[in-house]
């Protein structure tokens, strides 16, 4: 993001600049830093349009999906005795950021996919890491500080496979999972595969699954053209909790649907 706003500031601050001073007969010293001058000034009025531009909406939005996740959560303890697990009820929702969608439209995204050469161009696509816009728990947490991406993680997996009637199940406690997780090398951990390691790293997934034991997600689509635009999680801690087994108990599910549904209309 920080590179692509040096682009645009640049690329703004220049064109100003050609406009202004490309009637000028010669530009001597000082009429060259008031050329420079008046062009920083226009070039950051113009800047801040592009910068209301690539983020609008924003407050609204981020407000309205904050209260879909808390009323999601609020929902899901009704009826709970409080436990150390429930206390560690999270529900989480990511986003592709909107610069991005913006900037590199869905229609041109698919005729780009779409190209001859795409298996080369993938080493170059711009893939972001996503947004978190809402995360909501009776407890307060930090952020893991594990960048997400499309086909990163359990959240980026569920965007890049873009299946509206899939529910993606990740369990942190599963034996199989901690036989991955105890590699001894990064190289071990990448030999276990892309359905195990989810593309992330054996320390982002370490630190992961001892943040989030157990983990449902849900893609979110536009409605229009089909678009993956984020995911929504619903996560404990402890695995281990019958009452929290997502697997079993079709609430969590239900919730889940409900969750993403609601967002992606929004």
């Amino acid at each position: 993001m920080r590179v692509l706003a040096v682009i645009l500031i640049a690329a703004v601050t220049w064109a100003t600049f050609f406009n202004i001073t490309k009637s000028a007969q010669s530009l001597n010293g000082y009429n060259l830093t008031a050329a420079i001058i008046v062009a920083v000034a226009v070039g950051a009025q113009r800047i801040s349009a592009v910068q209301r531009w690539l983020t609008a909406p924003k407050s609204k939005r981020q407000e309205l999906i904050e209260g879909v996740a808390q009323r999601t959560l609020v929902n899901l303890c009704r009826n709970c005795v409080v436990t150390d697990t429930l206390l560690e009820l999270r529900v989480h929702i990511w986003e592709v950021p909107l610069w991005y969608r913006k900037i590199f439209p869905y229609r041109f995204r698919v005729w780009w996919k779409h190209l001859p050469v795409w298996d080369r161009l993938t080493r170059v696509a711009i893939r972001p890491a996503l947004k978190r816009t809402a995360a909501v728990g009776l407890m307060k947490h930090a952020p893991s500080g594990v960048k997400f991406r499309k086909g990163r993680g359990l959240v980026g997996v569920c965007i890049a496979n873009n299946i509206r009637a899939e529910i993606l199940i990740l369990d942190a406690n599963d034996e199989t999972y901690q036989q991955a997780l105890a590699a001894g090398s990064e190289e071990e951990w990448q030999e276990k595969g892309v359905d195990i390691t989810k593309n992330l790293s054996l320390e982002d997934a370490k630190r992961l699954a001892a943040l989030y034991g157990f983990v449902i997600a849900r893609v979110l689509q536009d409605g229009t053209s089909g678009e993956a635009t984020g995911c929504v999680t619903i996560s404990v801690t402890n695995a281990n909790d019958p009452d929290f087994d997502f697997s079993r108990n079709e609430r969590f599910k239900e919730a889940l649907v409900d969750c993403a549904m609601t967002v992606s209309l929004a």
